[in-house]
């Protein structure tokens, strides 16, 4: 298949300018890219990781390893956040489960951007796997699974960033199970305390997804999508009585990563 332009006007709210995108054959992406040519190894990288998140996210999007996603690239991050498609200006990256798209931009740190990419197809998949329930979907759940991709994705295990500071006790200081799933971070938040929320999320995930086993999990998120509480899906899912029990037990698990 050669490479085509194709005008971006024509994608209804999201079309704002006449950026003239390029298309380049993937598998499992429609690829558009502003530039006249994608880097050099995206497109194997791009399949690699869809490979990766195919294996542990096929649960939630069996759709993946047949429909096409969408994913925009731009050539950097000013033209990313001047774009069409107007993304919050902290951002390295956005999802939209109704567009089936992922926007992203370049970056000279290759590792980084597949990262990004890798941390947003994760909030298509999964947060798509709850649709218009995605209310029901925890915060601290979906950010927590979407770093546990990262980690799971990365090309090579020593860049599994999360995971080192989950294991590192002076990185961060847990919180009451009660007390974290009722918060999330707040953009006038320290510093620490973000970074110990965000890990924290990353450390609850992998005990549920990784130490559980991945067919407990999805039990788990169908009863949220269901509308159940967390303290009930969490004792449908994994026999648990209560928030004591299950913290309790998550608690243990993690001194026996950080020893």
């Amino acid at each position: 298949m050669g490479i085509f332009f194709l005008l971006i006007a024509g994608l209804g709210a999201l079309g704002r300018t006449e950026t003239a995108w390029k298309e380049s054959p993937s598998p499992h992406f429609r690829i558009y890219h502003a530039a006249r040519a994608l880097p050099s190894g995206i497109t194997i990288g791009l399949e690699k990781m869809h490979a990766k998140l195919r294996l542990h996210l096929g649960l939630f999007a069996p759709w993946m390893s047949k429909e096409k996603i969408n994913l925009y690239i731009y050539q950097n991050e000013a033209d990313y956040k001047n774009g069409e498609f107007k993304p919050p200006a902290w951002s390295k990256g956005v999802s939209s489960v109704e567009k089936n798209a992922v926007v992203l931009y370049t970056e000279n740190d290759r590792e980084n951007f597949f990262k990004t990419a890798t941390h947003e197809l994760t909030h298509l998949l999964f947060a798509g796997y709850f649709g218009a329930r995605r209310e029901r979907l925890p915060r601290w759940l979906e950010e927590g699974v979407a770093m546990l991709m990262e980690d799971l994705a990365a090309t090579d295990s020593k860049t599994a960033v999360w995971l080192a500071a989950m294991k590192n006790k002076e990185a961060w200081t847990p919180e009451s199970l009660k007390q974290f799933m009722k918060a999330s971070p707040f953009q006038d938040a320290s510093t620490k305390s973000v970074s110990n929320w965000y890990i924290q999320a990353y450390s609850l995930s992998r005990y549920l997804f990784i130490e559980k086993g991945r067919i407990k999990f999805k039990v788990f998120c169908d009863h949220l999508a269901r509308g159940d509480s967390e303290e009930k899906a969490l004792q449908a899912a994994y026999f648990l009585s209560n928030y004591n029990d299950f913290e309790w037990s998550w608690r243990e698990w993690l001194k026996s990563r950080q020893k």
